[in-house]
């Protein structure tokens, strides 16, 4: 369960609403958490211009230190309660986003205008994107597109596409997807922006590697470094490394993964990118278990760990506790892995993200497998194929099939156990996933050599 940088959310949103979203977060420090945050934000909300509301680099560093302190109020409670704390406080700032909208011009002295509307209402989608609330973040992106053709506003209905394609991405609906990323690439040419042209690049090179497409999905990395380097966007170097490393990790690559996670993590350092750095070590410990290195791999799971705490990331916290489940299973200890996988599922649930549920489904077997419950496994390792299947993820599935006919391989039933892991290897080498089709084979011939 490979994770990537999720899209940001930032709370555009005066001190007059600060004391009412408070009160979301039954925390014994608010008050105090509030005198600061006053005392901060007088600091530098002059700075805010709305007439470049988003565009200009003082307003969003100045968005970004709002949102970290924003983040502080969550940081306590969200250790004590992860899910439903952590996603009322920031659904709680959806709706005064929304509330915002209908009452800008009060809230902030200034008259408002359909393109600060329209960046608004980016905003807000950002939020419930993040939420999990995929339509109602589409329904807003939607109006935002409208209103910004309507106001010839190229790079805004850009922005609005590329994050509707994020969407039909993350549903696995890749066609769908392509067509936006498309339109969105071709509004930011017309506006010189290439630095956006090279994310919604990277993105879809992500997009081909999920679905098993490798070669493309190398292809639109390359592409997308390209213009990181032509642009000298730090940001962007250090996203395409990190993806290229997923693909190392793939392919079992395993010291190329590792080289080029740690080109990615000083360039996020750099930017004071705190998600960039938790995802890295998310995947480096991901590589590390690859390689048996439980040390190690335990090591930047925690690391990981401790920054999703620290930033209320919950999506990237329950691939953390998907992934130490795995960790605790090499180490016989199923009861932790159940414990660590029922952690995660209540969060993908939640989040509506089918893709890390079958993830999870997938784990579930395992357990299951490891108990010799096998009505159980067989139970889980369908759901989990099912949900590969539905999402389109040959990898997934390949993987799926491999660890069922593995569950077969300890139940005696080499019939069963030859025929999924003859399509698991089909499916590995159609990817060119070297290392996983070697253990795989090694397997099949485990079976052919007892027959």
């Amino acid at each position: 369960m490979y994770s990537r940088i999720s899209e940001g959310w930032f709370f555009l949103i005066k001190i007059k609403y600060i004391k009412e979203t408070v009160t979301i977060m039954p925390n014994k420090q608010n008050n105090e958490y509030l005198k600061i945050l006053i005392e901060k934000i007088r600091e530098f909300t002059d700075h805010y211009s709305y007439q470049k509301m988003g565009l200009d680099d003082k307003v969003q560093e100045s968005i970004r230190r709002l949102e970290r302190l924003f983040r502080e109020l969550a940081k306590d409670q969200f250790i004590k309660e992860v899910v439903p704390q952590a996603s009322d406080f920031r659904r709680s700032i959806a709706d005064y986003f929304e509330l915002a909208l209908d009452s800008f011009r009060k809230a902030t002295g200034i008259p408002a205008t359909d393109e600060q509307e329209a960046l608004l209402l980016i905003e807000v989608s950002n939020t419930y994107d993040t939420l999990g609330e995929l339509d109602k973040a589409l329904e807003n992106y939607y109006r935002a597109v409208e209103l910004a053709q309507k106001l010839g506003k190229k790079e805004i209905r850009a922005e609005a596409l590329k994050h509707i394609g994020h969407i039909h991405s993350t549903r696995s609906e890749w066609e769908s997807a392509m067509q936006q990323y498309q339109e969105s690439i071709e509004l930011f040419r017309e506006a010189g922006n290439m630095r956006e042209v090279g994310n919604i690049y990277d993105d879809i090179g992500f997009n081909y590697f999920q679905s098993g497409d490798l070669e493309k999905a190398n292809q639109y990395f390359e592409m997308a470094l390209e213009i990181a380097g032509d642009t000298d966007d730090t940001q962007l170097l250090a996203d395409v490394n990190s993806d290229k490393g997923i693909i190392a990790d793939m392919e079992g690559k395993w010291d190329e993964a590792i080289t080029y996670y740690q080109q990615s993590l000083p360039r996020y350092e750099t930017l004071e990118d705190v998600m960039g750095m938790a995802q890295v070590y998310h995947n480096m410990a991901m590589t590390y278990a690859h390689q048996r290195d439980w040390e190690k791999a335990g090591e930047y799971y925690e690391k990981s760990f401790v920054l999703c705490k620290d930033i209320g990331e919950v999506r990237l916290l329950a691939s953390i506790y998907a992934n130490r489940s795995k960790l605790y299973l090499e180490l016989f200890d199923p009861d932790m892995a159940e414990a660590l996988s029922s952690r995660a599922l209540e969060i993908f649930v939640k989040l509506d993200d089918k893709l890390s549920q079958a993830e999870v489904y997938k784990i579930y077997g395992k357990i299951l497998r490891h108990r010799k419950e096998w009505d159980k496994s067989t139970v889980f390792f369908n759901e989990s194929i099912g949900l590969y299947e539905s999402c389109e993820n040959p990898l997934g599935v390949a993987e799926a099939y491999h660890e069922f006919g593995l569950m077969y391989l300890n139940k005696r039933d080499k019939e069963n156990a030859q025929n999924y892991l003859r399509k698991a290897s089909q499916l590995f080498e159609q990817l060119s996933a070297s290392k996983a089709l070697e253990k795989v084979n090694q397997d099949v011939k485990r079976i052919e050599s007892e027959i």
